[in-house]
């Protein structure tokens, strides 16, 4: 076996070399180190295998950049979701207070919460819908699993049949999915909660 080969191009670097002698083992494409190197910047082929394996090379960290990207953006969203909800709940609480429970009617008190007509965590586009959300005991919020029956029944004493089918049409089109709030989306809906509670003072 020949330890020692000329510099002559071979499969995509044909018509490239020196001639010189140069170890095999230190021959790519059949090119010595310097003409290899000429090869790479000077022809089409050669600059994309530079390219290719330029992009290979960046894809891991620009994947996991991707991925901090999306944990950071989630983070925040996360966040976020608590802060609506909190102002969201506060705004009905203070809507309906001294109104009785939305579904067993057991007057009111300070220990009622903001419970959900369709479940949040089913239809979570209604999550902050304001005619989804009325103030409800803890027995039937939590106890009872949101007495759902009951409050699909008198919900038309705090809403109209109109705004209660508005509600029944978005949960039918939302066909029980999961909805990726976004950011601004959010802060809109933070912003019209405080407006809201604002108006109430």
């Amino acid at each position: 076996m020949k330890l020692f080969k000329p510099c002559k191009g071979t499969s995509k670097a044909l018509g490239y070399g020196c001639g010189d002698e140069v170890s095999v083992k230190l021959r790519k494409f059949g090119l010595c180190t310097k003409c290899y190197r000429d090869w790479l910047l000077n022809s089409k082929e050669g600059k994309d295998m530079v390219i290719s394996h330029t992009l290979k090379a960046t894809k891991p960290r620009r994947d996991l950049q991707t991925y901090k990207d999306e944990r950071k953006s989630e983070g925040k969203i996360s966040n976020l979701l608590i802060n609506v909800r909190y102002v969201c709940h506060n705004y009905i609480k203070e809507r309906d207070k001294g109104k009785p429970c939305v579904s067993c009617g057991e007057p009111w008190h300070e220990g009622h919460q903001a419970g959900h007509w369709k479940k949040a965590e089913t239809y979570s586009v209604l999550r902050f819908h304001e005619n989804n959300v009325h103030n409800q005991c803890q027995g039937c919020n939590l106890m009872k699993d949101g007495n759902v029956q009951m409050y699909s029944d008198r919900i038309t004493e705090r809403i109209t049949l109109a705004q209660k089918q508005e509600i029944e049409h978005i949960a039918a089109e939302s066909k029980k999915g999961h909805h990726k709030w976004s950011k601004p989306e959010l802060i809109e809906i933070r912003e019209y909660y405080k407006k809201k509670m604002n108006e109430l003072k």
